[in-house]
């Protein structure tokens, strides 16, 4: 049984038929009409807590790969001086450990580029819309 308010809307609980993305589709909507920037300032807050992580993660990386590389030219020197099976094994595997650490780091770097695009983009979707809304 539902109780109906004396306006005749329904209670906080949606109405037979009515889905929960239906449901929160149109909350959103009603928020970003009636707030304006607010669900562009939570998407601007969302977007630079991930850029700050992203830098974080890529000057670890950033450090990591520096001893990887210095991790490999020394067992590339110690190949070349022993001339041994095992240091040419040792040299090869340190060599790849640090091309997949360089490929990460790359990736880090594309993804730190992406999102200083998207803040860009926001930055001006929000500035265009103080703007327009004369604020």
């Amino acid at each position: 049984l539902k109780i109906r308010c004396p306006k005749g809307r329904v209670g906080s609980n949606p109405t037979l038929g009515t889905n929960d993305e239906q449901v929160t589709a149109s909350w959103w909507k009603s928020m970003a009409k009636k707030n304006g920037g607010w669900l562009m300032n939570r998407r601007l807050e969302q977007n630079a807590a991930r850029l700050r992580a992203a830098r974080a993660k890529l000057a670890l990386a950033d450090e990591q790969l520096a001893a990887l590389e210095d991790e490999a030219s020394n067992q590339e020197l110690r190949a070349i001086v022993s001339e041994t099976p095992d240091s040419a094994f040792e040299f090869r595997q340190a060599s790849a450990h640090a091309a997949a650490m360089r490929r990460h780091r790359d990736d880090l770097r594309r993804e730190v580029v992406d999102l200083e695009a998207r803040q860009d983009h926001l930055l001006d979707k929000l500035s265009a819309a103080r703007v327009n809304g004369g604020e």
